[in-house]
């Protein structure tokens, strides 16, 4: 599983390029933002996981994989856990480059990052992906495209007002057992729904 891991990786070196593209050029024009931090770090996380998918899609690497001694199930957690890796990185170098501005540029940045400032991006994107990834592995090459503009439209519309509840639950304080309730739950359905897309991709002719 770990050469997986590393094809993912080594295949979408030009894709990874666009996320550190799309991670700066965010930084640059809403950093000055409240809801800034979660708002890069959510958009970088989904964009470098959109496309890891694209790029199995372009190069037909679901039907060159199968025909390898490479059992299917580990071909599905890879990609898990490629986008796993690519949740906590893209939030953490959100939160890392925030903080860091808000300490050289002192004034420039006035929001006070807490912990659900980390936890919540993670907790929405598991959610995220716990619902694209089955559906990526049910519509395959035929419907990924369309699956991936659904999914950008729906987060040109939704990122801003969901970066906005987090900041807001961050000024006004939160129940921190709620809190890590909540993230235990998507953590549970994000291992869920590897299993039913382990399932679901077994059972699929390509």
């Amino acid at each position: 599983m770990l050469n997986l891991l590393r094809k993912d990786f080594i295949a979408s070196k030009i894709s990874l390029g666009m996320s550190l593209l799309i991670f700066a050029v965010f930084c640059i024009f809403f950093m000055k933002k409240e809801m800034s931090m979660h708002l890069v770090g959510i958009i970088t996380a989904f964009a470098t996981i959109s496309s890891l998918t694209l790029n199995d899609t372009k190069n037909h690497n679901h039907q060159f994989l199968v025909t390898l001694p490479i059992s299917r199930k580990h071909i599905v957690q890879a990609k898990f856990m490629a986008s796993l890796i690519c949740i906590i990185v893209a939030v953490l170098a959100s939160y890392g480059v925030h903080s860091l501005v808000k300490l050289v540029v002192p004034g420039y940045i006035i929001v006070d990052y807490a912990i659900i400032d980390i936890l919540a991006p993670i907790a929405i994107l598991l959610v995220l992906t716990s619902i694209y990834l089955p559906l990526f592995y049910i519509l395959s090459e035929k419907g990924a495209p369309i699956l991936n503009g659904i999914f950008l439209f729906s987060f040109i519309v939704m990122a801003d007002p969901v970066a906005r509840f987090i900041y807001t639950a961050s000024q006004n304080g939160v129940n921190y057992q709620i809190l890590y309730t909540i993230l235990l739950s998507t953590v549970l359905l994000f291992v869920a729904s590897c299993y039913l897309t382990v399932y679901l991709f077994t059972k699929k002719d390509l």
